[in-house]
């Protein structure tokens, strides 16, 4: 039932190399329509850049449907939900789990979540942010095709967003909010 509760991922840039929103192509817009009228998601990733490297980034993750999940807004104030609560303390976990990561400013929205995260440096080649023998063989792959486990590649802006994805749609799923 929880499965796809986030609905998108925008990722800036680095910072310092950020356009202003209106400098954005049509092209790089996060949602265009495709002749059948169904939304299809273009990638604002600048193509060929490292999401390793070292640098402030700005993201924004929505809820599917835009549904107010994490809490409401009264008298001017934010007030999270019990959903709007675990995605806060995830986050903070998200800064102590990861020893090349700083977390700076963020905001609660009760559709969406804003933060800005710091990458402090580049993990060497061959680290990882992870235990490697919990790793599968080559032999135990889905296909031997796959040279490599899927996902995020260690160390990457993805790897630390899609650890936060995870775990906080395992923690709702489990609390029982959404049935």
């Amino acid at each position: 039932m929880w499965r796809g509760f986030f609905y998108g991922l925008f990722v800036g840039a680095r910072l310092e190399d950020s356009p202003s929103p209106k400098s954005y192509p049509q092209s790089m817009t996060p949602t265009n329509t495709t002749p059948n009228k169904k939304p299809s998601r273009r990638s604002i990733r600048l193509k060929g850049y490292d999401y390793r490297h070292p640098a402030g980034y700005f993201v924004t993750i929505c809820v599917k449907d835009a549904l107010c999940l994490f809490g409401e807004i009264l008298d001017g104030q934010m007030e999270l939900s019990n959903i709007g609560r675990i995605i806060d303390s995830e986050w903070l976990i998200v800064g102590e789990s990861f020893q090349y990561v700083e977390l700076d400013v963020y905001c609660l929205m009760p559709n969406h979540f804003h933060g800005i995260l710091w990458l402090t440096h580049e993990l060497p080649d061959g680290e990882n942010d992870f235990d490697r023998a919990k790793l599968p063989s080559s032999d135990q792959l889905a296909s031997p095709l796959q040279k490599r486990p899927r996902g995020a590649r260690a160390g990457s802006l993805g790897a630390v967003l899609g650890r936060f994805k995870s775990t906080t749609t395992r923690r709702i799923n489990k609390s029982g909010e959404l049935r």
